[in-house]
């Protein structure tokens, strides 16, 4: 469940920033498209 919650919460902060809609189960898919609008920000390389 707590993959879950990440996931969804991943995909919000997209749709939110992007307007794009990221369909992936993929919590790394979502970090890697997350990393293109928070550089160096939120997400470290070491963590993804």
């Amino acid at each position: 469940m707590l993959h879950q919650a990440a996931e969804f919460a991943y995909r919000a902060i997209l749709l939110s920033l992007t307007r794009k809609e990221v369909r992936t189960h993929s919590i790394k898919a979502l970090i890697r498209h997350s990393r293109r609008y928070a550089t160096g920000h939120c997400f470290s390389a070491q963590h993804a």
